[in-house]
């Protein structure tokens, strides 16, 4: 890893998590499945998927998030200044304010949620440039309700998008979405306890270059399983890794970054996000299984700085054992 040493777990906790899969599909489950969908079912007919797309991030950041509600109320408040000096008009305009923050290339400042729209699909959206979607499969991991899914789909209609969510509400979105607009993506359930089908259906593709994304989803999972990786790795495809995750921290001998916070010492060892990604690269480097990899730490971060996402990638060694 070019940017430091890696922090490693001791080895029996990676067998004594205790955040279990059905925590974390009784999490996301609601959530996806009554917040998200219940309101994408309202959107009129004729919207385009770019105000779909839209309508949905304002929806889950004003009414889906602690920070999101703080600022309606506020902002609705008639002793807000902004409604005071009638800036405020309804509450459409609150997409307008800038009050998110907004981490890239260790500057931290506010936007608005119209703006952060704009921000994913540039930096984010920017990381498959290069691709050859004609010959490319996407398999985005921890999918969710498809934010990336769709938009990676709407960028590139020859990509072959396959979105792998715990969660059958998020499954549901993403595949509202893929009706709706007719894109080429392809939503099927997958846990990170869980994996090898998902390592199959990487493998029966018929697309030779794959591309495995990830963006705050490893988060979720206490100690991710080595053998996945290496599974994908060993593959006989190119396989290209793309992990957007908040695990800059995990690089021990950095003390300069401002932004990547390790979890909470008072937390169980065993439970919370994730603790080993970086020491799982590391180590598939080691048995010559990946190479080019490369770490940006506190790449980006939309709404709480302090929980950057990192930006790691690596490429598998065609032919490696």
């Amino acid at each position: 890893m070019p940017v430091g040493d890696i922090l490693r777990p001791d080895p029996q906790a990676l067998q004594q998590s205790t955040w279990t899969s059905a925590e974390r599909k009784s999490l996301h489950e609601d959530y996806w499945g009554s917040f998200i969908f219940d309101f994408v079912k309202t959107l009129p007919a004729d919207c385009s998927f770019e105000e779909a797309w839209r309508s949905v991030h304002f929806h889950e950041f004003l009414r889906g998030s602690g920070e999101g509600r703080t600022f309606v109320r506020r902002m609705t408040n008639w002793k807000s200044n902004f409604t005071r000096r009638g800036k405020l008009k309804n509450e459409a305009d609150l997409v307008t304010v800038p009050f998110l923050q907004f981490l890239f290339d260790d500057i931290s400042e506010p936007i608005s949620l119209r703006v952060m729209c704009l921000l994913r699909k540039q930096l984010i959206g920017g990381l498959l440039d290069g691709i050859a979607p004609e010959k490319t499969a996407l398999f985005d991991l921890g999918s969710g309700w498809g934010r990336h899914s769709t938009m990676f789909a709407e960028k590139y209609p020859q990509l072959q998008v396959h979105a792998g969510e715990i969660s059958s509400g998020g499954q549901s979105v993403t595949r509202w979405f893929a009706e709706r607009y007719g894109f080429s993506i392809q939503a099927f359930p997958f846990d990170y306890l869980a994996w090898k089908d998902m390592v199959e259906r990487v493998s029966a593709c018929d697309r030779k270059e794959i591309v495995i994304f990830t963006c705050h989803s490893i988060e979720q999972v206490t100690f991710a399983d080595f053998d996945m990786w290496a599974a994908l790795a060993r593959l006989n495809k190119s396989v290209r890794f793309i992990h957007l995750e908040p695990v800059g921290w995990q690089i021990s001998s950095n003390s300069a970054s401002r932004f990547s916070r390790p979890p909470d010492p008072k937390q169980d060892a065993q439970w919370g996000y994730n603790k080993n990604l970086l020491s799982i690269v590391d180590s598939l480097k080691e048995h010559g299984l990946v190479e080019n990899v490369v770490a940006k730490q506190d790449y980006i971060a939309f709404g709480n700085a302090y929980n950057s996402g990192t930006l790691v990638t690596f490429q598998n060694r065609r032919g490696s054992a």
